[in-house]
């Protein structure tokens, strides 16, 4: 038979679990129902950030015609497939920030949020996030790709390798 110490960390440690389910469960369920409801603000840092995120960069990609739209500009294209709920995407997001800073004016930089373009993701076979991929000028073929958190240093380079 344990010994009551054992017995009563084992209980503190179940009770503790459920405490964070229930308080998981609650942030979900109201995220989720401010959401169908039509309110884009939830009410806790995580929304925040989340919403803070998307305003960071310059285009993001709402429909498949924007993505369309850049690459018959004619602009070497640098496109980061993403998604919210993504660690290393937020990271990739601040990358890309410096990316598009750096090259201004010579290469297009776009953020593709793969939940509201599931075809196009689809479509480039994007299976991890983030992936960043160089469409040449106007073309729809990816002409390299890197998929998870990749440094500025060698999304740099391999711009000025693949475009400049």
């Amino acid at each position: 038979m344990p010994a009551p110490a054992t017995k009563m960390a084992r209980r503190c440690f179940t009770v503790m679990l459920m405490l964070m389910v229930v308080r998981m469960s609650e942030v979900l369920f109201t995220e989720s129902s401010l959401r169908s409801a039509g309110r884009s603000h939830v009410n806790h840092p995580q929304a925040h950030a989340r919403k803070s995120l998307s305003s960071l960069r310059a285009k993001d990609v709402t429909q498949e015609t924007e993505f369309q739209e850049a690459l018959a500009k004619g602009m070497p294209l640098v496109v980061d497939f993403s998604s919210q709920w993504c660690g290393p995407c937020k990271l990739m997001h601040k990358v890309m920030n410096e990316v598009e800073a750096k090259f201004e004016g010579r290469v297009q930089v776009l953020t593709l949020q793969v939940e509201k373009n599931a075809q196009l993701a689809g479509l480039y076979g994007i299976r991890k996030v983030p992936t960043v991929m160089f469409f040449g000028s106007g073309s729809p073929e990816p002409l390299q790709t890197f998929t998870g958190l990749a440094s500025g240093e060698s999304i740099n380079q391999a711009i000025e390798e693949t475009f400049l």
